[in-house]
């Protein structure tokens, strides 16, 4: 690679002089002349961006520059590498926390800095601006006239209509139909929201656990008795755990999937730590998985929540890792205990090569970290020992046990 790059470079070049040739170099590949002037100078440059335009492609590289003398003569030595996959990742990076994904429009973070910026210097230059805000129609006669219930339908039908234009494609104007299928779909899923709320209010949810396992990579065997891991409310489990204080003796880790709404409401870390306080179960009893998707939406909340929990005892999991295109780049700065590996890679690993490459790259990686493995979507056995094979230290899924109601 390092002769084929160098002759790409080279290539037609005739020098005749050493500060021709690294000027004639450079500016045939779109590099400004001020670099080449000041590196003919005898200036060193240290990990220095460049951008090369080659006849068919652009490619990043990092350049580092050394004065010496070879043969008596000056010379100057450069090393360059390839950086162009790195800088695409930061520019994708860069987009993902400034852009939404779905309108391709500014995120609302981005959206109130950039208008802060322009306060401060319309404040600063005494200039004017305008702010143009998109509001429904004389929605205020509808709830006065009709009353809020009328008003709440109405922007139930018009949440119903938008979500079908965007399925439908996008940039297209969607008519609300009382007898489109499709429309009634989306209509009967905002219903869930009150359902789920009034089951909660009454106390109508059972809980259900489903077990993790230890692997005994001496035996290669899998342990029953590492713990369980829990898909419910948190109040209950601590009501729960407060009504059966015999339970508490047969959990070693008890794992809580937490929403990225719940993740980011500002009472849940104080309404968490409250009942941390006052609970039968000890903190380090509790792990709580987060998804990567909710971690990174926003990463700085998330690693205050996770540090101040830290301290109290509890463990964090970063569930359904592997998915994002930027897993990687987050997981060592993310202070979690377990990371768990995405089912959708986990469940095909025996005959898809890729999948079982990505599997083993998150396993050696998270090692790399002194971070602990589970692997969901265990299956049945043949999956089993390949995870086993591929060192992992936890595994989940019906093959190893299935969910069963909290007695």
């Amino acid at each position: 690679y390092t002769k084929l790059f160098a002759q790409r470079l080279f290539d037609g070049l005739k020098p005749h002089s050493f500060d021709n040739t690294l000027e004639l170099l450079f500016t045939t590949l779109g590099v400004e002349r001020e670099f080449c002037r000041r590196l003919i100078s005898g200036h060193e440059f240290h990990n220095r961006e460049l951008l090369l335009q080659f006849a068919n492609q652009s490619v990043w590289v990092s350049l580092n520059s050394r004065n010496m003398l070879l043969d008596g003569r000056e010379s100057v030595c450069l090393a360059m590498m390839d950086v162009t996959e790195a800088h695409e990742l930061s520019n994708q990076l860069s987009y993902q926390a400034t852009y939404d994904d779905l309108t391709g429009l500014l995120n609302r973070r981005e959206f109130e800095g950039r208008l802060q910026e322009v306060i401060e210097l319309a404040c600063e230059r005494r200039s004017d601006n305008m702010l143009c805000y998109l509001d429904l129609y004389q929605f205020k006669v509808i709830n006065d006239s009709c009353g809020h219930m009328a008003g709440d339908e109405m922007l139930r039908r018009a949440d119903a209509a938008c979500y079908a234009a965007r399925e439908s494609g996008r940039n297209r104007v969607q008519i609300f139909h009382p007898g489109d299928a499709e429309l009634n779909h989306r209509h009967n899923e905002m219903q869930w929201v009150s359902r789920l709320n009034a089951a909660l209010d009454s106390s109508r949810f059972e809980l259900w656990f489903q077990e993790i396992a230890e692997i005994n990579h001496a035996a290669e065997t899998v342990s029953h008795s590492a713990g369980c891991h829990f898909e419910m409310m948190i109040r209950r489990l601590f009501a729960w755990f407060a009504a059966n204080p015999e339970a508490r003796k047969k959990v070693s880790l008890c794992a809580i999937n937490v929403s990225g709404q719940t993740l980011n409401h500002r009472n849940f870390q104080h309404a968490v730590i409250t009942m941390l306080e006052s609970a039968q179960l000890p903190a380090e009893c509790l792990c709580f998985e987060v998804t990567e998707t909710s971690a990174i939406a926003n990463l700085a909340a998330t690693t205050v929540f996770m540090q101040r929990l830290r301290q109290h005892g509890c463990r964090f999991a970063l569930d359904d890792f592997g998915r994002g295109l930027s897993s990687f780049a987050y997981l060592k700065s993310l202070p979690v205990d377990f990371v768990k590996i995405d089912g959708y890679f986990v469940k095909d690993i025996l005959t898809d090569p890729v999948d079982r490459a990505m599997v083993k790259a998150i396993i050696d990686m998270a090692h790399a970290l002194g971070k602990k493995t589970i692997a969901e979507f265990v299956e049945n056995e043949a999956i089993l020992e390949q995870l086993i094979e591929l060192n992992v230290d936890y595994v989940q899924g019906c093959g190893i046990a299935r969910p069963q109601p909290l007695c």
